[in-house]
């Protein structure tokens, strides 16, 4: 890859092109990455269409794209742990993006070693979803009851694969059915029976999000927990009596990355990927996703 994705304008019909742009050396604590694989995630959407502009500022041109996997080809003043040719995996800052395009320089922190075996398009399409579905089972550790998980995408199926061998877990989505062979119950999207799951649960994750919340909240059990992914619970949402609601903006750090490492080392965390494209349609693919007319997890690999 010699050419990088780049946005020249944010808003509903942003307008993703190919540019030449120069590589920056690493400064101290830093690492330049050469890219062998970057995912498409949500909130590339999000951005690309500037619904989070208050969160993430971003400068344009812009390259997207904040998880990816490649090799270390050079290594700032006092980063220890890395040497040119480590075959690595990380998450950018979202305004720094970075991920669509050769190369990409960031703090070590920010980087792990790729677990012997794991590829580099699966990696870049574990790290997100991952680290959300890691950071949430983390803040609902210790809450006592079954899990219901709303939404069977890249993070509800993350969920689904670490959270199933502890407890149990009811899933519920359009396309949840696939995932019933790692032995969770599957319910449809809406119904009486996906009522009472959720009335009985300790912790119930939305990974959705929508008007669907407030329904859900409506059927909760005092002392139980729900925690929202997607998008934080309305303001004036009425929260029952007893229930504990909140919202998990991903924070990364804590050696999550290591974490999915070892997930994915030993074969609890795999990722689903409907489709490997190229920087060559890398514009073409950008602008059907930000459309939404993709399925996840779309992952550009390296060419040649």
């Amino acid at each position: 890859m010699t050419r990088s994705l780049i946005l020249t304008r944010m808003g509903a019909t942003p307008e993703p092109a190919l540019a030449e742009l120069p590589l920056r050396e690493p400064g101290p604590g830093e690492l330049r990455i050469a890219i062998d694989a970057a995912a498409l995630n949500p909130l590339d959407a999000k951005l690309a269409r500037g619904h989070l502009a208050d969160w993430f500022p971003i400068v344009l041109p812009w390259v997207p794209g904040t998880d990816f996997a490649g090799r270390v080809v050079a290594v700032g003043a006092g980063v220890t742990g890395f040497v040119p040719g480590d075959e690595v995996f990380g998450r950018s800052d979202p305004v720094a993006g970075g991920a669509f395009g050769p190369a990409i320089t960031l703090p070590a922190g920010f980087v792990a070693r790729r677990p012997a075996g794991i590829d580099a398009a699966t990696a870049a399409a574990l790290v997100t979803p991952a680290a959300i579905a890691l950071q949430a089972l983390d803040e609902v550790a210790g809450a006592d009851g079954p899990l219901v998980i709303l939404g069977s995408g890249a993070v509800g199926t993350a969920l689904v694969q670490i959270a199933r061998r502890g407890r149990a877990v009811t899933l519920s989505g359009r396309h949840a059915a696939r995932l019933a062979v790692h032995g969770v119950q599957v319910l449809a999207a809406e119904g009486a029976d996906l009522a009472a799951a959720i009335a009985g649960a300790g912790v119930v994750i939305d990974t959705v999000g929508g008007p669907r919340q407030r329904q859900v909240l409506a059927c909760l059990r005092p002392g139980a927990r729900f925690l929202a992914i997607a998008e934080p619970l309305p303001e004036d949402a009425a929260v029952p009596a007893g229930v504990k609601a909140g919202f998990a903006a991903l924070a990364g750090g804590g050696g999550q990355l290591d974490r999915i490492a070892g997930l994915a080392a030993d074969g609890v965390l795999v990722p689903e990927i409907a489709s490997r494209f190229g920087i060559g349609d890398a514009v073409a693919v950008f602008g059907a996703w930000t459309a939404g007319r993709l399925p996840a997890r779309q992952v550009m690999v390296r060419e040649g």
